[in-house]
């Protein structure tokens, strides 16, 4: 089986200074957009559509600080 490629881009914003953080996948190949509530219902649309069986946990109330740019 030949190599499978998806790449979506991920948008997230607010619409409050203060509020939760709204997020979109925009599809690259098809142009597709979806909107989610937040981001963990965006990373399980994706899980389930590329049959990704994976164990993650989300806790949105812990920031993950591992991953920040300067």
């Amino acid at each position: 089986m030949g190599r499978q490629y998806a790449a979506y881009l991920l948008r997230l914003w607010r619409e409050k200074e203060i509020g939760q953080w709204r997020t979109m996948l925009v599809n690259a190949q098809t142009d597709e957009r979806r909107h989610f509530a937040d981001l963990a219902e965006a990373v399980e649309f994706l899980m389930r559509k590329h049959s990704v069986d994976l164990l993650v946990e989300f806790d949105s109330d812990e920031p993950d600080d591992s991953f920040v740019s300067s």
